[in-house]
């Protein structure tokens, strides 16, 4: 609720329909002021706000001319006449054309879009500052929640001018919307970025596993360790039974012949060599069992970061989704609604009633005035009549 009335939304608020400047109608004669109260009094429609008669696009002062009055007298065929009694200036203009006053204290710059009100009428104009129309405005609005942790919430004005309280409560549900929508995006755009380098460090990772396991593979000069292994098994296998079968020879010659028959040296040879084979085997095996367990590892860590890397596309993938799809957990039940009563009465009206009631009061007051004069005259009389009726009484005695 307080964030309806924060000044990030309220100060776009008033730069978007220039609260800061303000057009008002001059204070009207008793006869201006009786016409304008016919008017009011005819069928809707027929009267036309001022508001919407004159359009302002620019107005531009010097800081120190902030809430000074400027009087705007309109003309025919759009012309008008800008003028400060105290500065002492004044200038003519046409809508449409930008208009430029010289003060004392730096140019004054206007920009009328266009003018509809007739020839002869008055306005005031202002421009405040515009942490003064948005103090002012946050002073105005009215956020209410329909029931405790309902989150609906109401936002109401009070104001003379109904057309332009409805103007108001609609940009202020308008820009929280966009202010919303933009933290929306902030934070999914952060999210995104935050996945990109996930995805970008993870697909690193793999990379480096990669080239790790080609490196394993072509450290060991295989090309699976397993199948190599296996085949190195029955190799060695095979060795061992020949070597058994040799060394069986060996001893069923050694009891016919010596070490030196030819024979004999023959079949040592091949026990060694044999032997010799079943060594290296052996140590191949070995070579072969530990880049065997390099490469599980490794084959682990990649399934690893693969699953990770996939799990962070499909999240990265769905938050791309979500964000061009354009997110509205705001939503407005009611559009904003002129009265149909006015809450309060219009200067105009007022400055009539009480003029009107001063009539009134000044009759009374006369009337009271003569009757008490009369009163006071006729006791007199009495009182003459007495008094000499008593003075003649006592002459006759």
């Amino acid at each position: 609720m307080e964030v309806l009335k924060s000044r990030s939304i309220l100060a776009r608020v008033v730069e978007r329909l220039q609260l800061d400047v303000t057009l008002d109608p001059a204070p009207p004669t008793i006869r201006a002021a009786v016409q304008r109260m016919l008017d009011r009094a005819r069928p809707a429609g027929s009267g036309v706000s001022p508001h919407t008669q004159v359009q302002i696009d620019r107005l531009d002062l010097p800081a120190a001319l902030l809430g000074l009055p400027f009087t705007m007298t309109m003309k025919a065929k759009d012309a008008f006449h800008l003028s400060s009694d105290e500065l002492g200036i004044g200038a003519d203009g046409v809508a449409g054309t930008p208009v430029r006053m010289d003060s004392r204290y730096g140019p004054i710059d206007i920009l009328i879009r266009r003018s509809a009100a007739a020839p002869g009428t008055q306005f005031v104009l202002r421009r405040i500052s515009a942490a003064q129309a948005t103090q002012q405005l946050q002073h105005a609005l009215v956020v209410t929640e329909n029931a405790k942790q309902s989150n609906v919430v109401r936002l109401s004005m009070q104001g003379s001018n109904q057309q332009l309280m409805s103007r108001i409560l609609g940009q202020i549900v308008a820009e929280y919307i966009h202010q919303r929508r933009a933290e929306q995006q902030s934070e999914a755009a952060g999210l995104a970025a935050s996945y990109d380098r996930q995805l970008t460090a993870s697909k690193t990772a793999v990379q480096k596993v990669d080239n790790q396991y080609a490196g394993l593979l072509q450290r060991s000069g295989i090309g699976d360790p397993e199948v190599e292994g296996q085949l190195l098994m029955q190799q060695s296998s095979a060795l061992e039974m020949q070597l058994a079968t040799a060394r069986q020879r060996k001893a069923e010659l050694s009891s016919r012949i010596g070490d030196g028959h030819p024979e004999m040296q023959a079949l040592n040879g091949q026990i060694a060599d044999m032997g010799r084979v079943l060594r290296r085997n052996a140590a191949r095996y070995e070579a072969l069992s530990v880049a065997a367990r390099e490469l599980t590892q490794v084959r682990r860590e990649k399934q690893a970061l693969d699953e990770a890397t996939l799990a962070l596309f499909n999240q990265r993938s769905k938050l791309g989704a979500v964000t061009s799809a354009e997110r509205d957990d705001v939503r407005v039940l009611e559009q904003p609604e002129s009265s149909l009563h006015p809450v309060t009465l219009g200067k105009s009206t007022m400055l009539i009633l009480s003029g009107f009631g001063g009539i009134a009061a000044g009759l009374l007051a006369s009337y009271i005035k003569n009757v008490l004069s009369q009163r006071k005259r006729v006791l007199l009389s009495t009182q003459r009549n007495v008094r000499f009726r008593l003075i003649s009484h006592g002459r006759t005695g």
